[in-house]
């Protein structure tokens, strides 16, 4: 009988680690928490504009998606998951824009013939006429092959899409980097999520002082 070793759901968590330091280093988590909860008031809960004659009756639609994966996949199953992810989420345009979609699916084909990959993505449009439109997307994607031979694939999108009708935004009043820095939060929050699901007791410093 031939004894095959199940990998521990911690050589995932630990390609996980790297994934959280990539979009916030350890010593800048409360300036990035800062400028994404004040980011978060401006875009969505602006008591200001709330007030304005017309608010409620301009933003006809928002669109938010988000997902997160973090699977160990076996060599012999590699095609099978990327086909079946190209089928979910890329044919289906759960991916807010045409330029995330085409990057997700370089990236997601890029696991069958390449030991590791460490990709970022992001988008953040303006359109400044009346009736116009406000994109924001970002998606953090990584792979690994393990010393076992199977591969950690981990990967989180985060879009959010506002369109007005009577109004229009104004470039001049959108930061880039802290929309950048809000985008980045977001995923952190969504990968963190991933991992308290696999796992209770954290083995990194990191990851156990924000479990707390």
């Amino acid at each position: 009988m031939v004894m095959i070793r199940v990998p521990s759901t911690e050589s995932l968590l630990a390609t996980a680690d790297d994934a959280l330091v990539e979009l916030i280093p350890e010593n800048d988590f409360e300036v990035y928490k800062c400028e994404h909860d004040e980011m978060e008031t401006w875009l969505f809960h602006n008591q200001q504009d709330k007030k304005k004659p017309g608010y409620q009756e301009s933003f006809s639609q928002c669109t938010v998606t988000a997902f997160t994966e973090m699977v160990l996949v076996r060599p012999e199953n590699l095609q099978q998951y990327v086909n079946g992810q190209l089928a979910d989420l890329v044919s289906n345009d759960v991916l807010l824009s045409q330029q995330a979609r085409q990057k997700f699916s370089a990236d997601l084909q890029k696991i069958l013939i390449t030991e590791a990959t460490y990709d970022q993505f992001h988008r953040f449009d303006v359109n400044d006429s009346m009736g116009g439109s406000r994109l924001k997307e970002m998606f953090l994607f990584r792979h690994r092959k393990m010393p076992d031979g199977n591969v950690a694939i981990i990967f989180s999108y985060f879009g959010a899409q506002q369109f007005i009708q009577t109004w229009y935004f104004l470039v001049a009043n959108h930061d880039p980097a802290k929309v950048k820095k809000w985008l980045c939060y977001k995923l952190f929050e969504n990968i963190m999520a991933k991992m308290r699901s696999l796992v209770s007791r954290p083995s990194s410093s990191y990851r156990r002082q924000l479990m707390q």
